[in-house]
C-alpha cells in the first residue's frame, strides 16, 4: 500500500465510533477501511452515514451477519464491500468474496468467496484446509500443536502441506466457497446432533437481528439439555423462536432466545462463547419483579404468536386448492409441511417406527435398570451387563445398539456399551431422572382404551370409572401403594424438571406461612423454602400422600396435614399454593377445590396456580397436548386465561396476574 503512494491511517481513540471514523474520513480522505464484523455491526447500526466517501471495505474476523451486511449495501450502493476470510496461521487473507446484496439471503450466510494469489484452499472430508506461500511454519514451541494442524495430504497425487481450519466449508457450482461452520461447534442436545453454527445461520436472517449466537446449555448430569440463542438488536424474542420453529427441525429452535445490549467479547473483540453461556445459564430476571397486569380486554391478547405460527402462503393455498379440487398444486402432489415441531418430526419418523419403538425400548430399559449397573468411563461386555440384570444377551446387545444411535448408550470397536450423560438420565438416582415417568404404564393402558374417551366424555382411566370415584386415578392410589409410590416418583421428576423454576421466579417476601395444596411429597415446597427462609410450609395432600412422607421423615421446614381438598384445607395460611392440581378435575371440581382454599385464606393473603396457559389465539404450545392426556386421564383439562379467571371468579377470587416461569411452559397465576 505504501509502495502504491497510500497512506495509512490510525485512530487515536480506543474504539472506532461513527464521529470519529467520520472525521478521518473528511480530514485525510479516506477511501478504504480495513475492520471486523463486530465493528461494522455497530456503526450501521449507530450511523451508516458515517461510511459515506468510503470506495472500498474489507470485512474480516468473524462471521458476517446478514442483515448488516445488506443494511450496509442499500446504504452506501458505491461502496465495494469485501468478505475476508483467513486464519492468522496464513498470512492475512486466504480468500476474498465481494459482496453482492443477494448474497444476504443465501441459506449458509455471506459466501466467503475464492482463493487470493498464492494461497490455495481444500476440503479435506468437508474441512476447510489451507496451502499455499503465505502458510506459517508452525506455532513457536509447541511441536504437538503444529503437528496437529499442519499436516501434509494427498492432492491429486501431489503431497501437500496444508493447515487444518478447524472450519466446515462446501464449494458451490461455481466454485465459490460457502462456510458450513465449525466441526468443533457439534453437540449433542437431548441425543440430537446440532450444529450451533446453523441454527445463527437461520437466525441472523430474521429481522430485526443483529449479531447472534447459539450456545448449549449443560444440565446437573453434564449433558446437554438446552439450546439457546442470545442476540443483539430490536427483534422480538418470542417471535425470533415463533419463526425459527416454521423453519428448522424442532431439535434445533432454541428453547431460550434472550436479546442482550452488547454480546460478550474477548480481547481479541471475537464474541466469548462462555461468557455467553453463562449469562444464558442464569434465568432471565423475574425474582421480585411484579406480575404482569391481567385484563381481560380483546385489545390486550398478543396476536404476535398467531402471526408468527401460521402456516405459509404456498402452503396454505395448496391446503386450500386441494380442498376445492382447484388446478395447480394439491395435496397429492405437494404435501404441506406441519408447523409443530412434534407433528413434523413424528410424521418424518412414523414410516420407520421408531416413534412407536422409542418409549417403549426406553420404559424397557429402565425397568431392567440397564443404566442403573453401566459406568461412564469404560465399556462394559453387553454379557457382563447382562448378567447383572438377569437378561439374554442378545436381546440386550441389540436394545443397547437401537438406543445408543440415540445416543444414550455409547458401543466400542469390541462390542461393549458405556454411559453416556444423555443416558444417565435413565437411572433412577440422577437428578434429572425420567425413569418414573418412562415407565408410566397406567397412562400407556389408558391410551389404548382412549377411544371411549372421545365416545362419552369421561376418562378412560381403569375403564372409564371418575377421578374421584374408589376406581379413579386418585382413588386407586390411596389403596394400591405401589401405584401411589410410583405417582409421587413422576411428580418428583416433574418439578425438578417443570415447576423448581418458580422457586426463584416469584417474589416470597410477604409470604410468611405458604400452604402447598395438593403438594405430593413437597419437593416444590421443599424447594421454595430454602428461598423463602423467612416462612413456614404447610403441606396438604390425601392421607396416603402425607403417610408415605411420614415415613420419609417429613420435608425440613414444614409441617405434613393430611386431608381432601373438596371438604377443606388448612387455615391461617397467606399463600396459597396450587401447582398442577387444577388441570387434574373439571371446572366444576376445580370451583371447589378453590372454594376451600378461599374460605381458608388469611385476610390479604394470595393464592398462585402454577399451571400450563393454552395459548388464546391457538398458537403452539404443548398445553394442547397435555389437555388430551388430562382429558384421558382424569376427566380434567388444561385452560386458558379466560378459562383460568371464570373459575376463579365462581369461587370468590378475581385475577391479579400472571407471570411467565423463564425456560418453563408453565405460569403463575396469582389471585386475590
Amino acid at each position: 500500500m505504501l509502495d502504491a503512494g497510500g497512506t495509512v491511517v490510525l485512530p487515536d481513540e480506543d474504539h472506532l465510533l461513527p464521529d470519529t471514523l467520520r472525521d478521518l474520513v473528511e480530514r485525510h480522505g479516506v477511501n478504504t477501511l480495513v475492520l471486523v464484523a463486530s465493528v461494522v455491526n455497530l456503526l450501521v447500526r449507530l450511523d451508516p452515514d458515517c461510511l459515506r466517501g468510503v470506495d472500498l471495505m474489507f470485512i474480516g474476523g468473524e462471521p458476517l451477519s446478514p442483515e448488516p451486511v445488506h443494511a450496509l449495501l442499500l446504504a452506501h450502493p458505491d461502496t465495494t464491500v469485501v468478505n475476508c476470510y483467513g486464519p492468522v496461521e496464513s498470512f492475512a487473507f486466504a480468500t476474498m468474496r465481494p459482496i453482492r446484496p443477494e448474497d444476504c439471503d443465501l441459506p449458509h450466510g455471506v459466501p466467503i468467496g475464492r482463493p487470493v494469489p498464492g494461497t490455495e484452499i481444500h476440503l479435506v472430508d468437508g474441512e476447510l484446509c489451507v496451502a499455499g506461500t503465505g502458510l506459517a511454519h508452525g506455532y513457536l514451541r509447541d511441536p504437538d500443536r503444529t503437528a496437529e494442524v499442519f499436516v501434509t495430504v494427498d492432492v491429486e497425487g501431489v503431497p501437500t502441506r496444508v493447515y487444518r481450519t478447524g472450519d466446515r466449508a462446501e464449494r458451490d457450482a461455481q466454485g465459490v466457497l460457502h462456510l458450513l461452520g465449525r466441526a468443533d461447534r457439534q453437540v449433542r442436545v437431548r441425543g440430537h446432533r446440532v450444529e450451533l453454527d446453523e441454527v445463527e445461520s437461520h437466525a441472523a436472517r430474521r429481522a430485526g437481528m443483529r449479531d447472534c449466537v447459539a450456545v448449549a446449555l449443560a444440565g446437573r448430569s453434564g449433558a446437554y439439555e438446552r439450546l439457546a440463542l442470545a442476540f443483539t438488536g430490536d427483534a422480538d424474542p418470542d417471535r425470533v423462536r415463533a419463526e425459527l420453529r416454521e423453519r428448522l427441525p424442532g431439535h434445533l429452535v432454541p428453547d431460550v432466545v434472550r436479546r442482550l445490549d452488547e454480546l460478550p467479547r474477548n480481547a481479541n473483540g471475537q464474541v466469548d462463547h462462555r461468557a455467553v453461556t453463562e449469562l444464558l445459564r442464569v434465568p432471565a430476571p423475574g425474582k421480585g419483579l411484579p406480575m404482569t397486569a391481567y385484563t381481560e380486554t380483546t385489545d390486550s391478547v398478543d396476536t404476535t404468536a398467531a402471526k408468527a405460527t401460521a402456516p405459509p402462503a404456498p402452503a396454505a393455498e395448496a391446503v386450500a386448492d386441494g380442498r376445492a379440487g382447484g388446478a395447480g398444486r394439491t395435496a397429492d402432489t405437494a404435501p404441506v409441511e406441519a408447523a409443530d415441531p412434534i407433528v413434523r418430526d413424528y410424521l418424518t419418523l412414523v414410516d420407520d417406527s421408531m416413534v412407536a419403538v422409542l418409549p417403549h425400548a426406553l420404559h424397557i430399559a429402565v425397568e431392567l435398570g440397564v443404566a442403573d449397573v453401566m459406568d461412564f468411563a469404560a465399556a462394559q461386555p453387553v454379557a457382563k451387563i447382562a448378567e447383572l440384570i438377569d437378561a439374554d444377551p442378545d436381546s440386550l446387545g441389540r436394545l443397547l445398539a437401537a438406543l445408543a444411535t440415540a445416543g444414550f448408550f455409547a458401543g466400542d470397536a469390541a462390542g461393549g456399551f458405556r454411559l453416556t450423560p444423555l443416558g444417565a438420565r435413565l437411572r433412577r438416582d440422577d437428578p434429572h431422572s425420567l425413569s418414573a415417568s418412562l415407565v408410566n404404564t397406567e397412562s400407556q393402558l389408558a391410551w389404548l382404551r382412549a377411544t371411549d374417551t372421545f365416545r362419552t366424555g369421561t376418562a378412560s382411566f381403569n375403564g372409564g370409572a371418575g377421578n374421584g370415584g374408589a376406581d379413579g386415578f386418585f382413588g386407586v392410589k390411596n389403596t394400591r401403594r405401589g401405584e401411589n409410590l410410583a405417582f409421587l416418583r413422576r411428580m418428583r421428576e416433574r418439578t425438578g424438571r417443570l415447576y423448581r423454576q418458580a422457586a426463584e421466579a416469584v417474589d416470597w417476601s410477604d409470604s410468611r406461612v405458604i400452604l402447598d395444596i395438593g403438594g405430593a411429597d413437597g419437593f416444590l415446597l421443599g424447594e421454595i423454602l430454602p428461598v423463602a427462609p423467612h416462612a413456614d410450609g404447610v403441606l396438604f395432600d390425601r392421607p396416603s400422600v402425607i403417610d408415605e412422607v411420614n415415613l420419609r421423615g417429613g420435608v425440613p421446614g414444614c409441617r405434613a396435614v393430611p386431608g381432601d381438598f373438596f371438604v377443606s384445607v388448612p387455615v391461617g395460611a397467606d399463600t396459597h399454593l396450587l401447582c398442577s392440581v387444577l388441570h387434574d378435575w373439571t371446572d366444576e371440581q376445580a370451583v371447589r377445590i378453590l372454594r376451600s382454599s378461599r374460605r381458608a385464606l388469611a385476610p390479604g393473603g394470595r393464592l398462585l396456580v402454577i399451571e400450563m396457559l393454552v395459548p388464546e389465539d391457538g398458537g403452539q404450545h404443548v398445553s394442547h397436548w397435555s389437555d388430551l392426556g388430562m382429558m384421558v386421564l382424569t376427566g380434567g383439562r388444561e385452560r386458558d386465561r379466560a378459562g383460568f379467571a371464570r373459575i376463579l371468579e365462581a369461587a370468590g377470587y378475581g385475577m391479579h396476574g400472571v407471570l411467565t416461569i423463564p425456560e418453563s411452559p408453565f405460569s403463575v397465576i396469582e389471585a386475590r
